[in-house]
């Protein structure tokens, strides 16, 4: 009865540490992988802004991720800030050598807004005290 009910997140986290670091770099690894895809492999599903949604739903993902593996880190605000900058850009820098791949502005951007939105959830979520 020690622990408060806030604290639960962060202990069943701590338990899970190794599994969610195998997790994250699995899920980095295959984000890394699906942004290098061809493009005539990419699908269009014909709905306008899909794309920059996808790119903001996986990096709000990857911020969870980042922090869950991370989280016996004082900095893990900071770790999954950068890791989501750092994984969104060059991903999107990188996308100039695949073929039928054009980097985008507009995706980085996507990237970055999912990155902080992530970041905040994780501070609400995960972080407090």
């Amino acid at each position: 009865m020690s622990e408060t009910p806030q604290s639960e997140p962060k202990s069943v986290l701590r338990r899970y540490r190794k599994s969610l670091l195998s997790v994250w770099a699995l899920y980095s690894a295959a984000l890394t992988v699906s942004m290098m895809v061809p493009g005539d492999s990419v699908p269009d599903l014909g709905f306008f802004g899909w794309d920059k949604l996808a790119h903001l739903v996986v990096f709000i993902v990857l911020a969870f991720l980042t922090a869950g593996a991370f989280l016996t880190r004082d900095c893990v605000i900071t770790i999954v800030m950068s890791w989501g900058v750092l994984l969104g850009c060059a991903t999107e820098f990188a996308q100039a050598l695949a073929p039928g791949r054009i980097p985008s502005v507009g995706d980085a951007a996507a990237n970055l807004i999912g990155t902080v939105f992530g970041a905040l959830l994780v501070k609400r979520y995960l972080l407090r005290d």
